[in-house]
């Protein structure tokens, strides 16, 4: 029997057991109250009658009104002399044992007196004290029977609670079951997207495609897990188009975008590229990877076409830092375009020059460029060539040194991988125990991303007030239940954020947070 029916059981008996308390010494006070007043009725009825001598009477109107036995006493020189006791069939000792038995009978006892003072005789009245208890005991009944509907109804009750609460069990069981496994689908799809990111296709739209796949899954398995709110953060990076972009340091990705060009255009006669990167130039770029190469490809595409008959085409790719913008600046030595003409280059639909041309190569180059915040011009001479300029936003990061304290092995690679692709040394390790003996130098100035739960481990917001006390200033709480905790009560936690390295690297991106 479940706890809470037993309680409502145990309740209802108790309430039950105080009415019977209740009726029991109530009928005993309403008992005692009544036989008082009869016997006073009697006393004063038989002083009368004593005093006329006509005793007979008095006993048989006492014992009639009062329903009582009793015994009557006269005094006689100073002595009390037994009268009568009624009924004729008590006996002395029968009524002196219910007299001492206190239990179950009440006694009353009245003196008379004459006129002056002088008593003249006693009754001693006996009755029981349950003389209602039928009356009593079926009055309890039937409040039982009338309080059953009342507890068939709080017992209907009772089982839609416990049903409730069995389902707010299994929901609850079900839900930390799902934060498990979202937790652990989230450490196997975490480096997923950072390795497809990574990845260099011949078609980009491979990697559309990849990217849609494992949006699916993730959607799939989200469905399944009831909404986990740890896997539903993860989700939010493919649900959002901001998805697709990413850091990048600028300088390796023109380099490699260079390579590329050079390998397509290496039969290409008379068409020469260089490139030039200026030494001081390590900023980052936030945009899509697969747009900033279209863009390039497209400036350069254009260059190759412009090539002069029999002339040597030389195409220049530099990078160089301009105010708080990383500046790429393409420039050829083709054929040029026309003043009307480079008023219309940047429109779409727009061309010239070519049989085959969609009119859409810099007008969605000018569009991407705008589209991160950046700045594009064009400048061309008729015979002597033409320079296209792109001015990214200049990102730069605010320390090269991060410490990231994680228990998943898989996750802790993938965030390797990730920040030293951008020229960011990381310091990994599996636990707070591992970081102590590591015994790391020269740390002061890191960025430190710690993990909540690891295993038998301290808890990472613990651990994380350690390291502030030892002069690690900025540090994040990088959990799949960033939901469930609250900044203000870890105050030497800067944030709390999810497990994504894209958005742990904006957290140490100046011009982002």
């Amino acid at each position: 029997m479940n706890r809470r029916l037993k309680f409502l059981i145990i309740q209802l008996a108790a309430i039950q057991a105080v009415f019977l308390v209740i009726l029991l010494v109530g009928s005993s006070y309403y008992l005692r109250s009544h036989k008082e007043k009869l016997a006073n009725a009697i006393s004063i009825n038989a002083k009368n009658n004593i005093i006329n001598n006509d005793l007979r009477r008095v006993i048989e109107d006492s014992f009639r009104i009062s329903g009582s036995e009793f015994i009557a006493y006269k005094y006689e020189n100073s002595k009390r002399k037994k009268l009568f006791l009624m009924p004729t069939s008590e006996t002395d000792r029968t009524f002196s044992e219910k007299r001492n038995n206190s239990y179950f009978y009440g006694v009353i006892e009245k003196t008379l007196y004459y006129e002056k003072g002088s008593p003249i005789g006693t009754f001693v009245f006996i009755y029981q004290k349950y003389e209602y208890g039928n009356f009593v005991f079926y009055l309890w009944l039937s409040l039982i029977v009338l309080s059953l509907p009342f507890f068939l109804l709080a017992s209907k009750n009772v089982h839609k609670d416990i049903a409730r609460d069995l389902e707010l069990e299994k929901e609850k069981f079900f839900g930390q079951s799902a934060k498990k496994w979202a937790h652990d689908i989230k450490q196997l799809t975490e480096p997923m997207k950072l390795e497809l990111n990574s990845i260099k296709f011949e078609n980009p739209e491979a990697q559309i495609l990849m990217r849609q796949s494992l949006n699916k899954i993730e959607q799939r398995v989200l469905g399944l897990l009831g909404h986990s709110e740890g896997f539903y953060e993860s989700l939010k990076d493919f649900e959002d188009k901001e998805n697709n972009k990413d850091f990048y340091l600028l300088s390796n990705e023109v380099k490699n975008i260079f390579d590329e060009l050079r390998r397509r255009y290496r039969n290409y006669n008379k068409v020469n590229l260089d490139l030039n990167i200026d030494v001081a130039c390590k900023g980052y770029g936030y945009f899509e990877k697969n747009e900033f190469f279209r863009a390039i490809s497209n400036i350069v595409t254009n260059s190759v076409e412009a090539q002069q008959s029999n002339s040597e085409n030389k195409i220049d790719i530099k990078v160089k830092v301009e105010g708080s913008f990383t500046g790429i600046i393409i420039s050829d030595t083709g054929k040029g375009i026309s003043k009307n003409n480079l008023s219309e280059v940047t429109k779409p639909n727009f061309t010239f020059g070519k049989k085959q041309g969609t009119g859409n190569g810099l007008f969605q180059v000018k569009s991407f460029i705008e589209s991160i915040q950046g700045k594009f011009s064009i400048e061309s001479v008729i015979g002597k060539g033409t320079k296209v300029s792109l001015l990214i936003p200049l990102l730069k990061i605010k320390s090269n040194k991060v410490i990231h304290i994680d228990d998943e092995e898989l996750l802790r690679r993938a965030w390797k991988k990730y920040f030293q692709e951008r020229g960011v040394t990381v310091y990994s390790f599996s636990s707070p125990t591992e970081f102590q003996k590591s015994k790391q130098t020269n740390l002061k100035n890191s960025i430190v991303f710690i993990d909540s739960y690891m295993g038998e481990e301290e808890r990472g917001e613990d651990f994380a007030k350690k390291m502030f006390d030892e002069g690690l200033e900025c540090i994040y709480l990088a959990t799949n239940d960033a939901s469930h905790f609250k900044v203000s009560n870890y105050p030497w936690i800067k944030e709390v954020m999810g497990k994504s390295a894209k958005s742990a690297f904006a957290k140490i991106v100046e011009g982002i947070n």
